[in-house]
């Protein structure tokens, strides 16, 4: 238990120091590249940069949506039923911000730049979408089959009206979301609310992490922390280059840490309980004075335990092993 805290601890030093040193690099490009406006369509070296990360983050949410459903043959955590169909649905909005960045995904030259920035915003909407509802449920809450079920057609209904609404048409989300009101001196931009939603979401993954220790919620509150940032520049469609790739690369190192959270929930923990018990279980036999034989229902002896019995054997184990008691 002392060794577990001592890892724990050590690694969410780690993770503050970083997130610091995070943050500070923010500050310190947002100061050096003030804002300019330029165009986002993707051209030369910019565009293959761009591609990459986008590809990369591509893999690293399907990988997260595969590496769930596997987990979730045997399982209903909630947590794993909301990051896995909510995830399958982030991959897809993904994958068609990609493909209409090439032209590989319906519109024209008119509406190609509307319709990728419309699952660009979907995708960021549904990230933190996700980020909020696992924070905030309980850790060992499970689903039953029925509510697997709805989670998962609810993200296939939303990919479908998403496609149907946006591929091809000049529909624009972002702007929608810019209100004027009369009373205000400022305009109110409901796009800032998904920032508010991934603060939230960190708040909850640090008390989570605190709470438990986990290392798996430590890695959550991490990715959330690195996708709020991410989504500082996001919000702001008018900030220099250097700034946007810089939340791309928050975005996709805080996508790496779901995938290692999910990792550790779904694979690495079972077995380190599993080793947990088989030492426990070791040790219990070996503290036993007496010798214990593993006989079959036909009375053959297939084993035996305890070293401490061992020099009281009248016979090697090969005279008696295998053979009827």
């Amino acid at each position: 238990m002392h060794d577990r805290t001592t890892y724990y601890n050590r690694n969410f030093r780690i993770a503050i120091v970083s997130l610091f040193i995070a943050l500070v690099l923010s500050i310190v490009v947002s100061v050096f590249f003030p804002v300019e406006t330029h165009d986002h369509t993707w051209g030369g070296a910019e565009g293959a940069v761009h591609g990459v990360v986008d590809l990369l983050g591509i893999i690293l949410t399907a990988l997260v949506t595969v590496l769930v459903w596997h987990t979730l043959a045997n399982r209903s955590d909630a947590r794993l039923v909301i990051f896995g169909s909510f995830f399958a649905v982030i991959t897809i909005l993904d994958a068609s911000h990609f493909f209409t960045q090439v032209g590989l995904l319906g519109g024209s030259n008119e509406t190609v730049e509307a319709q990728a920035e419309n699952f660009w915003l979907l995708s960021r909407i549904w990230t933190s979408v996700a980020l909020l509802l696992a924070a905030y449920i309980p850790s060992r809450m499970q689903f039953r089959t029925s509510t697997k079920t709805l989670f998962w057609g609810l993200s296939l209904t939303f990919i479908c009206i998403a496609y149907i609404t946006l591929i091809g048409n000049e529909f624009h989300l972002i702007p929608l979301l810019i209100f004027e009101p009369a009373w205000l001196p400022w305009s109110l931009d409901l796009n800032r609310l998904v920032l508010v939603v991934l603060i939230l979401s960190t708040w909850g993954w640090f008390q989570k992490a605190s709470a438990s220790q986990r290392l798996d919620n430590l890695y959550l509150f991490v990715a959330a922390a690195l996708i709020a940032m991410s989504e500082i520049y996001y919000a702001n469609p008018e900030g220099h280059l250097a700034s946007g790739f810089l939340g791309e690369i928050y975005e996709l190192i805080g996508i790496v840490f779901i995938y290692r959270a999910i990792v550790v929930t779904g694979i690495k923990a079972p077995f380190a309980q599993l080793d947990q018990l088989t030492r426990r279980l070791q040790a219990t036999i070996d503290a036993i004075p007496d010798m214990i034989f593993e006989i079959n229902s036909d009375g053959d002896i297939l084993s035996y335990y305890s070293d401490h019995a061992r020099s009281k054997l009248m016979l090697p184990p090969a005279a008696f092993l295998g053979r009827r008691y």
